[in-house]
């Protein structure tokens, strides 16, 4: 199908979302815990203090860019994770927004083994990914679909054209660059004669990408996804609080 305007966007959301009232969509938001901002301030009053030139002040913005964006990534992959954990009996696609976040995603998940609490990754949790530049997608595909895979990290390549058949979680890592692709990822499940139920978790970070600067489609598509049965969550380093 072809989504043309802002409103169709949204009404063939209403039309989806009646065709298949068993999809929960649940927006995990992420925030920083007191105990992170605190460890952030004292490192950056250190740097301040051995800093005599002005002349690395460049140097010191590109660190603190880098431990931000590891700090985001760092938070994402433990919501992503929790997330994983609560889907486990299902097959996982999992949304990232290139093919380098996708391979970091995979990355994280076959060599973290605080994720499982075990070696080898054998609950489940192993991933590989599907994009342009995955030298073995074919395989990956084949093996996704079979069942044989359950956690397929992938790119928007993948969002549109492929049937996965028994597919009910649907995550994305990153959020779509529109209301459009939002719903094309999401309609990965839910597909015709797939009985439910449909799941699909939405990983937000707030320091990320602020509110304002997501497209007013998107932005009211995520609100109208809100409901009793998927309610938001807040995410910390902590744990997941429903607010």
């Amino acid at each position: 199908f072809r989504i043309v305007s802002r409103r169709s966007v949204l009404d063939f959301h209403r039309v989806f979302r009646k065709l298949h009232p068993q999809l929960e969509q649940e927006v995990v938001m992420i925030e920083r815990e007191e105990e992170e901002e605190e460890e952030e301030k004292e490192t950056e009053s250190h740097e301040n203090d051995d800093d005599d030139d002005d002349d690395d002040d460049d140097m010191e913005k590109a660190q603190q860019r880098k431990r931000r964006e590891n700090s985001i990534r760092t938070r994402k992959n433990k919501a992503l994770v929790e997330a994983l954990r609560k889907r486990k009996e299902y097959k996982s696609l999992v949304f990232a927004n290139s093919p380098v976040e996708a391979d970091e995603i995979v990355e994280y998940l076959n060599t973290n083994t605080d994720i499982n609490g075990e070696e080898n990754n054998s609950s489940g949790m192993y991933s590989m990914a599907f994009h342009g530049k995955a030298k073995e997608r074919g395989v990956v595909l084949d093996d996704f679909i079979s069942g044989e895979l359950k956690v397929c990290v992938c790119t928007d390549l993948a969002a549109r054209g492929i049937d996965f058949p028994e597919l009910h979680h649907v995550v994305h890592y990153s959020l779509a660059d529109s209301a459009a692709m939002h719903i094309h990822r999401t309609g990965r499940t839910a597909r015709a004669g797939q009985p439910g139920p449909y799941y699909c978790t939405v990983l937000y970070d707030k320091e990320e990408i602020v509110v304002e600067d997501i497209g007013d489609d998107l932005k009211e598509l995520l609100e109208l996804t809100k409901s009793k049965s998927s309610p938001r969550k807040q995410y910390q380093r902590g744990g997941n609080n429903t607010i």
